[in-house]
Protein backbone atom coordinates (compact mmCIF):
# COMPACT_ATOMS: atom_id res chain seq x y z
CA UNK A 1 0.00 0.00 0.00
CA UNK A 2 1.36 3.38 -1.03
CA UNK A 3 1.54 6.12 1.56
CA UNK A 4 -0.11 9.23 0.04
CA UNK A 5 0.55 12.50 1.84
CA UNK A 6 -2.30 14.95 2.16
CA UNK A 7 -2.27 18.59 3.06
CA UNK A 8 -5.61 20.21 3.64
CA UNK A 9 -7.25 18.41 0.74
CA UNK A 10 -4.72 19.64 -1.82
CA UNK A 11 -3.52 17.26 -4.55
CA UNK A 12 0.01 16.93 -3.17
CA UNK A 13 1.31 14.53 -5.81
CA UNK A 14 0.03 16.73 -8.64
CA UNK A 15 1.56 19.84 -7.07
CA UNK A 16 4.86 18.00 -6.54
CA UNK A 17 4.98 16.91 -10.19
CA UNK A 18 4.09 20.46 -11.28
CA UNK A 19 6.94 21.82 -9.16
CA UNK A 20 9.39 19.33 -10.68
CA UNK A 21 8.25 20.21 -14.20
CA UNK A 22 8.62 23.93 -13.54
CA UNK A 23 12.13 23.43 -12.14
CA UNK A 24 13.09 21.33 -15.17
CA UNK A 25 11.66 23.96 -17.53
CA UNK A 26 13.54 26.70 -15.69
CA UNK A 27 16.83 24.82 -15.93
CA UNK A 28 16.38 24.05 -19.64
CA UNK A 29 15.50 27.63 -20.54
CA UNK A 30 18.22 29.19 -18.40
CA UNK A 31 20.88 26.75 -19.63
CA UNK A 32 20.52 28.19 -23.13
CA UNK A 33 20.66 31.74 -21.81
CA UNK A 34 23.29 31.83 -19.08
CA UNK A 35 25.07 28.51 -18.63
CA UNK A 36 25.29 25.69 -16.12
CA UNK A 37 27.26 27.33 -13.30
CA UNK A 38 25.03 30.39 -13.21
CA UNK A 39 21.87 28.23 -13.24
CA UNK A 40 23.10 26.15 -10.32
CA UNK A 41 24.21 29.24 -8.40
CA UNK A 42 20.94 31.10 -8.92
CA UNK A 43 18.84 28.06 -7.99
CA UNK A 44 20.73 27.10 -4.85
CA UNK A 45 22.40 30.12 -3.23
CA UNK A 46 19.33 32.40 -2.85
CA UNK A 47 17.26 29.47 -1.59
CA UNK A 48 19.97 28.56 0.93
CA UNK A 49 20.15 32.15 2.19
CA UNK A 50 16.36 32.41 2.45
CA UNK A 51 16.18 29.09 4.31
CA UNK A 52 18.53 30.45 6.96
CA UNK A 53 16.14 33.21 7.94
CA UNK A 54 12.64 31.83 7.41
CA UNK A 55 10.74 28.59 7.88
CA UNK A 56 7.65 29.03 5.70
CA UNK A 57 7.91 27.77 2.12
CA UNK A 58 5.98 30.67 0.59
CA UNK A 59 8.08 33.27 2.36
CA UNK A 60 11.27 31.38 1.50
CA UNK A 61 10.33 31.31 -2.18
CA UNK A 62 9.58 35.04 -2.19
CA UNK A 63 12.82 35.91 -0.41
CA UNK A 64 14.86 33.60 -2.68
CA UNK A 65 13.31 35.18 -5.78
CA UNK A 66 14.07 38.67 -4.52
CA UNK A 67 17.63 37.68 -3.64
CA UNK A 68 18.16 36.11 -7.05
CA UNK A 69 16.90 39.27 -8.72
CA UNK A 70 19.11 41.39 -6.48
CA UNK A 71 22.21 39.27 -7.11
CA UNK A 72 21.57 39.44 -10.85
CA UNK A 73 20.49 43.01 -11.50
CA UNK A 74 21.86 45.30 -8.83
CA UNK A 75 24.90 43.24 -8.02
CA UNK A 76 26.09 41.28 -10.99
CA UNK A 77 25.08 43.28 -14.03
CA UNK A 78 25.89 46.72 -12.65
CA UNK A 79 29.26 45.65 -11.23
CA UNK A 80 30.21 43.70 -14.35
CA UNK A 81 29.25 46.62 -16.60
CA UNK A 82 31.20 49.18 -14.57
CA UNK A 83 34.30 46.98 -14.19
CA UNK A 84 34.08 45.50 -17.71
CA UNK A 85 33.99 41.91 -16.42
CA UNK A 86 31.95 38.88 -17.57
CA UNK A 87 28.49 39.12 -16.07
CA UNK A 88 27.97 35.41 -15.29
CA UNK A 89 31.12 35.15 -13.20
CA UNK A 90 30.37 38.37 -11.32
CA UNK A 91 26.80 37.24 -10.56
CA UNK A 92 28.06 33.93 -9.15
CA UNK A 93 30.73 35.69 -7.07
CA UNK A 94 28.22 38.18 -5.67
CA UNK A 95 25.73 35.39 -4.88
CA UNK A 96 28.51 33.47 -3.12
CA UNK A 97 29.50 36.56 -1.15
CA UNK A 98 25.85 37.06 -0.22
CA UNK A 99 25.72 33.48 1.08
CA UNK A 100 28.91 33.98 3.11
CA UNK A 101 27.54 37.23 4.53
CA UNK A 102 24.33 35.43 5.52
CA UNK A 103 26.36 32.71 7.26
CA UNK A 104 28.28 35.32 9.26
CA UNK A 105 25.08 37.21 10.08
CA UNK A 106 23.28 34.05 11.16
CA UNK A 107 26.19 32.96 13.35
CA UNK A 108 26.61 36.35 15.04
CA UNK A 109 22.91 37.22 15.39
CA UNK A 110 20.95 34.03 16.08
CA UNK A 111 17.20 34.54 16.49
CA UNK A 112 16.25 30.97 17.29
CA UNK A 113 19.47 29.60 18.73
CA UNK A 114 20.85 28.53 15.34
CA UNK A 115 24.58 29.07 15.47
CA UNK A 116 24.99 31.13 18.64
CA UNK A 117 26.58 30.21 21.92
CA UNK A 118 25.95 26.81 23.47
CA UNK A 119 23.41 26.55 26.29
CA UNK A 120 24.48 26.72 29.93
CA UNK A 121 25.36 23.02 30.02
CA UNK A 122 28.25 23.69 27.65
CA UNK A 123 26.99 21.70 24.66
CA UNK A 124 24.01 21.68 22.35
CA UNK A 125 21.32 19.07 22.82
CA UNK A 126 20.55 16.59 20.07
CA UNK A 127 17.02 16.34 18.74
CA UNK A 128 16.58 13.03 20.59
CA UNK A 129 17.62 14.64 23.88
CA UNK A 130 15.19 17.51 23.32
CA UNK A 131 12.36 15.08 22.60
CA UNK A 132 13.22 13.07 25.73
CA UNK A 133 13.08 16.23 27.87
CA UNK A 134 9.71 17.10 26.36
CA UNK A 135 8.40 13.64 27.17
CA UNK A 136 8.41 12.32 23.60
CA UNK A 137 9.81 9.06 22.28
CA UNK A 138 13.51 8.69 21.69
CA UNK A 139 13.74 7.31 18.16
CA UNK A 140 17.38 6.23 18.24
Amino acid sequence: MKNKPTCGGLPVELLYMLLLCLIALTVVILMKIVGLILVIALLTLPAAVAAMFTRGLGRMMAIASALSLGFTLTGGLIVSYNLNLPSGAVIVIIAGLGYLAALVLKKNCPRDGGGGAAPRGGRRLTSCEIMAKMGGKNTR
